[in-house]
This record gives C-alpha cells, sequence and structure tokens, in this order.
C-alpha cells in the first residue's frame, strides 16, 4: 500500500505555474511572465496580483484549458498542455473594421501554491 502525505496530494491539486515566453502584439514581440494559482480542487484560477478568480473552462488529462470563449466579438483561448508545460494564450477581438490580436507561448514550470487571497473577488459572486 502506498501512502501519500496531505501535503503531497494538495501539491497535486492546487498550485502555481510561472510561465515565462513571448507575447505577439501589433508586429511587436515581449518577453513576458505569468503566474496562475491553480486550485483542481475548487476548480479555480487566478492570475498575476489575483484581484479575480476565476472558474477553469476544462480540465482533462493531457491540458488545463483556463478560458475558451468566443462571444461578444471577442474570442479568448488561453491553455496548458500538461506533459509539455507548453502554455499560450490567444485573445483576438474586432474593433471597427479592423482585428486586432494578442498571443502568448511560452512554458511554464510548477511551485508551490501560494494561494487566493482573502481580498479577491469571485467570478460570478458579487
Amino acid at each position: 500500500m502506498v501512502a501519500f502525505s496531505s501535503v503531497a496530494v494538495q501539491g497535486l491539486l492546487a498550485f502555481n505555474l510561472i510561465c515565462t515566453g513571448q507575447t505577439t502584439f501589433k508586429g511587436e514581440v515581449h518577453p513576458f511572465l505569468n503566474v496562475i494559482r491553480v486550485d483542481l480542487k475548487s476548480g479555480r484560477f487566478c492570475e498575476q496580483d489575483c484581484k479575480l478568480i476565476k472558474p477553469l473552462a476544462r480540465v482533462i488529462s493531457t491540458e488545463l484549458v483556463f478560458e475558451d470563449r468566443d462571444a461578444d466579438g471577442v474570442f479568448w483561448n488561453m491553455r496548458y498542455i500538461r506533459e509539455t508545460g507548453t502554455y499560450f494564450s490567444e485573445v483576438r477581438m474586432q474593433v471597427g473594421s479592423s482585428e486586432i490580436a494578442r498571443w502568448d507561448a511560452g512554458s511554464c514550470k510548477r511551485g508551490a501554491f501560494t494561494g487566493f487571497p482573502a481580498t479577491a473577488k469571485v467570478k460570478g459572486q458579487d
């Protein structure tokens, strides 16, 4: 019988992803850093300073899908591929007759979960 400590189990269910790579916006490429706090047990995540806690769009064995929506003229897809550590995010929106798009592509490393701040708002709970 294999025994797991509660700390080890918590590390599987809640963790930070420290993602780095390149952002492409308006033809320019810049480095990015995105820290994503993930709690699989509650099905929620937040980014950076964690002012807004949001539900995960989907969790499957091969990836975490943070955002996957196409509504009100905005397309947003943000995901992390578990096997490779690959991260990407694509945001597109129509502004007049032009489309504005931003792409982030990089990789993530897992870190210790730093928790959700008590001051953070939870999307859908106002």
